[in-house]
């Protein structure tokens, strides 16, 4: 690797954009946000820099976030309804022109995954006073196929964004957004593959986040949270494989679309749960050890 490629890009915090052709080789961090500092060059699209993002900045938030209590609020998730029923938590885009359903999935409405499917019937939203969130969940669909949910979000109180299909003419001054720091979709099922959600959906001419609020959750007029995601299969997303070209391997589109309950604080502090970041650490720490080993060599 020539030297040339490993020069250093600006500071930027991880819930800014971030440049192009540019993955993390050190980093370190105030109380609230992660400063990252990155090495330009060595991942030249933006998958490969989303799959570095994820697992340093997940990284990041388990050295700085993980240990350090903080009061939060608890809030009840369920399926949005559509006339009087439950409908997906998690929907998967079902456009011809992608790969969709997921791969392996089946039923009357493979893509549409619930909730209200599962045994406990609900997830959890976690936002804590530090600003960090966390949404979790069993959502399944028809034939009991489905995935462990896992969002891990920090409230974003500084940039602004656009609101995504609000219903009932709500204040969306009172709205919450939150940037995506890490997700991923664990199968519950043998069929299905594990998916990491990589970044949010956006038109060009807009620019969204994860909205939380009344009429937020793009279906009805209540309290709910969504957001527009992009998802890839975790198997293709291993550090050897970022540069591989394979049409099994392309993002898929999908929504989040939930209904909130009241928020309850929680009787205690607890520590901040990340386990994604947990278990992603010592990859982020090997690969930073791979990118001393670069530069060595490059020096030679």
């Amino acid at each position: 690797m020539r030297n040339s490629r490993l020069r250093m890009c600006t500071l930027f915090r991880y819930s800014q954009r971030v440049p192009r052709n540019c993955h993390i080789s050190a980093f370190f961090f105030d109380e609230r946000h992660g400063v990252l500092f990155g090495s330009c060059g060595l991942v030249n699209d933006w998958k490969g820099w989303m799959v570095m993002k994820s697992i340093i900045t997940a990284a990041v938030l388990t050295v700085g976030g993980a240990s350090v209590a903080s009061a939060a609020t608890m809030y009840d998730v369920f399926d949005h309804n559509e006339g009087g029923s439950p409908e997906h938590a998690l929907w998967f885009n079902n456009d011809n022109s992608v790969p969709a359903n997921p791969d392996g999935a089946t039923g009357t409405n493979p893509n549409h995954f619930l909730l209200s499917n599962s045994d406990s019937g609900e997830g959890k939203l976690i936002v804590y006073d530090n600003g960090e969130a966390q949404l979790t969940g069993t959502v399944l669909n028809d034939d009991g196929q489905g995935f462990d949910l896992v969002m891990n979000l920090m409230v974003d109180d500084v940039n602004s964004y656009d609101a995504k299909g609000p219903k009932g003419s709500p204040d969306i001054s009172l709205w919450t957004f939150f940037t995506l720091v890490s997700g991923t979709l664990t199968s519950v099922s043998s069929d299905l593959h594990d998916y990491v959600i990589t970044r949010l959906m956006s038109p060009a001419d807009k620019d969204y986040a994860v909205q939380m609020g009344l009429g937020a959750n793009d279906k009805d007029s209540g309290f709910g949270l969504s957001s527009w995601i992009y998802m890839q299969k975790a198997s293709c997303l291993q550090p050897l494989q970022v540069l591989l070209v394979d049409d099994d391997c392309g993002e898929l589109g999908g929504d989040i679309n939930v209904s909130l309950g009241v928020g309850s604080e929680l009787p205690e502090t607890p520590e901040v749960p990340l386990p994604l970041s947990l278990a992603l650490l010592p990859v982020g720490l090997g690969m930073l050890g791979g990118m001393k080993k670069l530069k060595r060599k490059a020096k030679a």
